[in-house]
């Protein structure tokens, strides 16, 4: 219960960071705020982002206290923890970190079981390339888990993601985004 509890907190801590009114510029394809950057790969560009047949393969591990994440043609690198403490073990973790005031934001939070994994792993995107609304890219770690490696304080996924459309009022419904890849190592 009390992990349950920890995941909810993690990710709703995450969510509620969200904000800011800075959003990427349309026309640039790199971006740097304060010391991360963004940068907006094509998707024939020969970047590794993982293949969900190689489940247990390593990723390229993320520096201590720093977030790499790999998907939907998109490269991110987070350098500023967010609202949750960075905390990876054998059996749970919880995350955050946001790429200058919260204009992009990453969390996480699972809890391993006898049923396996539970909790989700959220990337959170608002108003890209012009567009209203939040983009999300996520994993069902209920579906995935078993796809995570944990080593030390770093944790690693190489997998499917899921993506939310921007809501522009429609709610639409999330898409499949290909295959994508974590690294995050805690201070």
């Amino acid at each position: 219960m009390k992990k349950a509890f920890v995941w909810a907190a993690a990710v709703a801590l995450t969510l509620a960071a969200c904000g800011g009114d800075d959003s990427p510029d349309a026309g640039s394809k790199t971006q740097a705020t304060n010391t991360a950057e963004v940068t907006t790969a094509a998707p024939d560009d020969g970047v590794s982002t993982g293949d969900s047949s190689n489940a247990g393969t390593s990723v390229d591990a993320a520096p201590p206290g720093q977030a790499l994440v790999a998907v939907d043609g998109q490269d991110f690198a987070f350098e500023l923890p967010g609202a949750v403490a960075c905390n990876v073990q054998e059996g749970e973790f919880g995350f955050s970190f946001r790429i200058g005031d919260n204009e992009i934001t990453l969390g996480g939070g699972g809890f391993r079981s006898d049923s396996g994994w539970g909790g989700d792993i959220v990337l959170e995107i608002p108003e890209p390339e012009g567009e209203v609304g939040v983009t999300q890219y996520f994993v069902d770690l209920a579906q995935h888990g078993d796809q995570l490696e944990i080593n030390g304080n770093g944790l690693a996924y190489s997998g499917p993601w899921m993506m939310r459309p921007p809501n522009d009022g429609s709610n639409p419904p999330p898409v499949e985004a290909g295959e994508g890849t974590l690294s995050v190592t805690c201070p």
